[in-house]
């Protein structure tokens, strides 16, 4: 196998061979060999173009190791190749990314662990491709309690179906800016509304539109907001059709996990 890959660096050929040779952890089997060995195959490309590849595949690979030998033996199954195939493809290409290598680590764990229900594990390999690392980091930092209620407001300005202003949508009928009171990093409303709204495409999360946050100062953030501050200077301004916009509505809802979201946060998050 050496001989054929003459244009990669000796020492990644050598490591190339061995794992691809070796047994891997022989105490649980053969299930993590479908896993390692797929990844260590599919990798040989990129390992070949630079050592940081090399050293992320060695640590993912630890890592996987580490953890599946918590599995007890009796619950070792192999993997269905239709779940770890595409996510084992995805993931050579994702190994930089933190967020979503942890995400693909839990799935791959959870397929061969056979306590696992695993209906959805293919769907939760597409989701995982759809996240953004940023998306990846929220979606965790909003739902590491799975039970958590996030307020949000929907704003309209009357005589507006739907409006984009500055670049800014305020708020349409069929997807609606979420105007919440999350802050995360140095992130923005907009990179906010546009990371929530993929979780609502997705399935990850749903909107209750008469189910409210009981915390009295809840909805206090809601006028300090980017998007409210939008709406308000659209005020007395006159529409293509004549007519005057006068007035903000603003309406308060909620929004937490689909029970789908909550398998996916079982799955892919602990």
């Amino acid at each position: 196998m050496i001989d054929k890959l003459p244009s990669i660096p000796t020492k990644i050929q050598e490591s190339i061979y061995e794992d691809a040779a070796k047994p891997s952890m022989k105490q649980i089997g053969s299930a993590t060999e479908v896993i390692t060995k797929t990844l260590n195959t599919l990798l040989i490309p990129l390992r070949a173009l630079n050592d940081m590849t090399e050293i992320k595949y060695k640590k993912f690979i630890s890592d996987f190791e580490a953890k599946a030998s918590s599995i007890p033996k009796e619950n070792v199954q192999s993997p269905e190749l239709a779940t770890v195939g595409p996510a084992l493809t995805d993931l050579a290409f994702s190994l930089d990314e933190e967020e979503i290598r942890e995400m693909y680590l839990n799935l791959l764990l959870k397929s061969i662990d056979n306590r696992t229900p695993n209906g959805n594990l293919r769907a939760f390999t597409q989701i995982i491709k759809q996240l953004s690392p940023f998306e990846a980091q929220l979606f965790k930092y909003l739902f590491f309690d799975t039970d958590t209620l996030h307020p949000y407001a929907t704003i309209s300005v009357k005589c507006m179906p739907s409006l984009r202003f500055s670049g800014q949508r305020i708020f349409g009928a069929s997807y609606p800016t979420l105007v919440t009171n999350v802050r995360f990093a140095s992130a923005s409303e907009e990179m906010i509304d546009l990371a929530l709204n993929n979780f609502l495409r997705l399935g990850l999360i749903k909107l209750q539109p008469n189910v409210l946050v009981t915390d009295e100062n809840a909805y206090d953030y809601v006028e300090d907001s980017e998007t409210y501050a939008l709406a308000s200077k659209l005020l007395h301004s006159t529409s293509q059709t004549g007519e005057e916009f006068n007035k903000i509505e603003t309406k308060y809802s909620s929004f937490s996990l689909t029970s789908f979201g909550d398998s996916f946060c079982d799955i892919c998050l602990f």
